[in-house]
């Protein structure tokens, strides 16, 4: 393998990857096997440039901040070319106008065979792997120069020991390096149909026999996107459970591992798709995670059901909210899977499920999932509104301070089927412990407020009202008033989104199940605040402080400080967006 990636470095250092919709004559694709386990496709970089050129991220990199950086990054590689041409001998100015003037695309796949992937394992014998590297044509740049560039370049820098032999298959001719056996063969790159192309694989004649017989090929992506990922996922989270299941067998595991992957939902993932694309004037990227629709294990704490529709939570979200999330989290889902794992480990336990259950219960007064998790909703909401001030460096090295530093401003937030039910629950819970004892309380907006001391290291306050619990965590001021910020809105009977977001908001697609709001630019300058309180921002550390608070501030002048995503649920996974 190492002589494949010794062979190849030129063509991947040329890669620039993408997605879109041709007939099979013209696709980008039409090399690539329908069956491909990974696929990326990405846009040459002066495609990226014709993309992007009117979004807010292109005028980031104009800015003033980002804009010497670029420049530096400029003449750094005008320096490479002069090398490269003093040096290797290489035309540099191919390279040149690949970054310039070639509007193509790059293609990188593999198919590696799944089939009878435990029998492989156990035998040691390598499955059948083929992948294909494919530049498309674009613009005027001509592709067959560059190939017989890097082929004669490849040719005179191939070490003595290397096998090359000449090969034709139809109307296909190439170069190809023989590996010792077990390992793939690669090709040196080819024109094929107008594509400059490496092929690898264990049998590389028959590859390219299948690639060109017209017969079917990948198909995935969209048109608008700059750049595409694929990768199926059912046959490597099944090898990944055998290889578990292996793992436990040798060392006499008395429960079966592989079963424990599949109850935690790891042979539930099937796919993951991801493009990045410019919408208008924003940066958009899109996710998929495709999914079986049963035995989904842990996924199901965070998978909602399809069709779920807006979150119920989504109208208590505060006007003046800096962050905030709003997503499912079924912790009846998380009891259902620890209860199965717990099960099928009994022999590894101290107790039973149903023991441990009971001695639960005994202590605390109540029972976890008919007193406590029965009465929850399947919904989460998270506001945050990080403090400006930095951390304290004494806080730096204390674990529990960090903690508490790192959620300093977010207020949690539970959604309740029945509040009074849950909160009696809670409270025998806390009387049980003696937790209540040095409790303090206020009221407020209607609802009561906690605070106490857990484990006497760190302060949370806590109220439970007919439909939420809202918990936070450590004693920073901007904590306490997300809280109250989050009970002001749910008296007033809740609203919209808040207006800096809900604009681009519903420039969304309708449906969305989970939304998410980022602070980009506050992030990063609480993040430069932080190094800078340390008191050793200086030298190179000062000049990154002072590029953070700079990129910080052009994010807000340029209107694109925070990032939003939203998530749909589907019979066959979920599926995110993202704009920025």
């Amino acid at each position: 393998m190492r002589r494949i990636l010794s062979a190849l470095p030129l063509s991947l250092l040329l890669a620039a990857l993408p997605a879109q919709t041709e007939s099979a004559s013209q696709s980008p694709f039409r090399l690539v096997p329908a069956d491909a386990n990974f696929v990326i496709r990405m846009a040459a970089p002066a495609k990226w440039k014709q993309s992007f050129g009117t979004t807010q991220i292109a005028k980031l990199f104009q800015s003033q901040t980002l804009s010497p950086m670029v420049g530096m990054l400029e003449q750094n590689y005008q320096k490479g070319l002069e090398e490269a041409r003093k040096e290797t001998g290489f035309d540099a100015d191919l390279l040149d106008a690949m970054l310039t003037d070639y509007t193509g695309e790059m293609v990188f796949a593999v198919r590696v065979d799944m089939a009878d992937l435990e029998e492989m394992m156990q035998s040691g014998v390598p499955p059948e792997i083929e992948g294909v590297i494919a530049f498309t044509p674009g613009g005027n740049y001509d592709l067959a120069k560059l190939c017989a560039a890097v082929v004669q370049a490849a040719e005179k820098q191939a070490p003595a020991e290397a096998k090359l032999r000449d090969i034709e298959v139809g109307t296909v001719k190439a170069r190809l390096i023989d590996n010792d056996e077990g390992e793939p063969d690669v090709t040196l790159p080819t024109m094929v149909d107008g594509q400059m192309v490496v092929f690898f694989s264990n049998d590389v004649e028959k590859q390219i026999q299948r690639a060109t017989s017209g017969g079917a090929h990948f198909q995935g992506g969209n048109a608008d996107s700059a750049m595409f990922v694929h990768a199926e996922l059912a046959g490597l989270m099944k090898m990944i459970s055998a290889g578990a299941g292996m793992a436990a067998d040798m060392q006499g595991a008395e429960f079966d591992a592989s079963k424990l992957m599949r109850e935690l939902g790891l042979e539930s993932l099937t796919s993951f798709d991801m493009s990045i694309g410019a919408d208008g004037k924003h940066m958009a990227m899109e996710m998929e995670i495709g999914m079986t629709s049963g035995n989904r294990g842990l996924l199901d704490v965070f998978m909602p059901k399809a069709g779920a529709g807006t979150p119920k939570l989504v109208r208590f979200v505060p006007q003046d909210a800096a962050a905030f999330s709003v997503s499912t989290l079924d912790l009846g889902a998380l009891y259902t899977t620890a209860a199965k794992i717990w099960t099928e480990m009994e022999s590894e336990m101290p107790m039973s499920w149903s023991d441990a259950m009971a001695a639960f219960a005994e202590s605390s007064k109540v029972r976890l999932k008919e007193d406590l998790l029965d009465h929850l909703g399947a919904e989460m909401m998270t506001i945050g509104n990080p403090p400006v001030d930095g951390v304290d460096p004494d806080d730096v090295g204390n674990p529990v301070e960090a903690f508490s530093q790192m959620v300093a401003g977010t207020c949690f937030c539970l959604g309740l089927k029945d509040g009074k039910a849950f909160g009696e629950s809670l409270e025998k819970m806390l009387r049980a412990s003696g937790m209540h004892a040095a409790r303090k309380s206020e009221e407020y907006q209607g609802a009561t407020v906690h605070r106490l001391a857990v484990g006497g290291m760190i302060e949370v306050e806590y109220a439970v009202t007919d439909g939420m619990l809202l918990l936070g965590i450590g004693d920073h001021d901007n904590t306490k008033q997300s809280l109250r910020s989050v009970l002001d809105t749910a008296k007033s009977g809740g609203g919209d989104l808040p207006a800096a977001v809900k604009a681009q908001v519903d420039g969304l697609p309708a449906g969305w199940c989970a939304i998410g709001v980022s602070p980009i630019a506050a992030t990063l300058g609480a993040f430069a605040d932080t190094l800078e309180s340390t008191g050793q921002a200086s030298g190179q550390q000062a000049m990154v402080v002072g590029m953070l608070k700079g990129i910080s501030q052009d994010l807000k002048r340029l209107g694109i400080e925070k990032m939003i995503s939203t998530s749909y649920a589907t019979e066959k996974g979920l599926r995110s967006t993202m704009r920025w």
